[in-house]
């Protein structure tokens, strides 16, 4: 398959992905993606020790269960807020809610979860794919700008050089 661009065929995983257009986007999309990687760790320790609480029964683990707990709906909270703001550049769903919409074929869940994998693989890859629309988006890359054709108007002019003009 012929590559696209000039690019060699090592660089066709970038070709088809899309860039982040803003910068802000980016930092939200971290935060949020830190916050429900946070929130899902906490929610997974206050369940395990309410089953240790349970079957022990030792009351001195009541603290760091209630403890967990709360840092658990605190996080998820905030995880709340800030996934009004990550919505895809390309379909316009929130990437990190829950919502009931159709799920792409090309997206799918760990352990359950898509929201999950998105956040995972926007801190450790710096990409994403939106479960929605199935795109994949980098985090931290810009678009390559293509150079212009060699006696184009932009080269002239960056080079200090007047027009040609047409002589009658």
């Amino acid at each position: 398959m012929p590559s696209v661009g000039g690019a060699s065929s090592h660089d066709n995983h970038s070709i088809n992905m899309h860039y982040i257009k803003y910068r802000s986007f980016a930092r939200t999309m971290l935060l949020s993606s830190f916050v429900l990687i946070s929130a899902f760790l906490a929610g997974l320790t206050t369940i395990v020790l309410v089953i240790i609480l349970w079957q022990t029964g030792n009351e001195e683990l009541m603290i760091p269960t209630a403890v967990s707990g709360g840092t658990f709906l605190v996080l998820a909270l905030f995880q709340a807020i800030l996934s009004g703001k990550t919505a895809c550049q390309l379909c316009k769903t929130y990437i990190l809610r829950e919502i009931n919409c159709s799920k792409n074929v090309k997206s799918r869940p760990l352990l359950g979860s898509y929201r999950l994998r998105v956040a995972i693989t926007t801190i450790f890859k710096g990409s994403y794919r939106c479960p929605y629309c199935g795109e994949e988006f980098n985090i931290w890359a810009k678009p390559k700008m293509t150079q212009p054709a060699q006696g184009s108007i932009a080269r002239t002019r960056k080079a200090g050089k007047s027009l040609p003009t047409k002589k009658h």
